[in-house]
């Protein structure tokens, strides 16, 4: 399965990258997570649909939608890594961040 998925990824020309697990005491892996299957989601989906028992996995339209809907979190990773950056967060600073967004 794993050759399959490479195999997808060099004929839809992405660069290989492998998939992430949502990890609840990480800060924004659900959101990369979600990113890095609606990047892939055509190797994905020719990987399910060649193995019968995953056949069922393949996300229809309406699930797609849901998950590229759910990339409007993509400003709060931006913001983590902004504020994480440096040694010391002072209020006006991230007063500004959570402004902005």
């Amino acid at each position: 399965m794993r050759q399959d998925f490479m195999h997808a990824c060099q004929i839809e020309k992405i660069k290989l990258m492998w998939l992430l697990l949502d990890c609840p005491t990480r800060w924004n892996t659900s959101y990369l997570m979600l990113e890095r299957v609606f990047r892939y989601r055509q190797p994905f989906e020719v990987v399910l649909r060649g193995c019968k028992q995953l056949n069922r996995l393949v996300l229809n339209d309406d699930e797609l939608k849901v998950v590229e809907d759910l990339l409007f979190l993509k400003p709060f990773l931006d913001v983590t890594k902004m504020m994480s950056s440096g040694k010391y967060v002072g209020m006006s600073f991230s007063a500004a961040v959570v402004i902005d967004i």
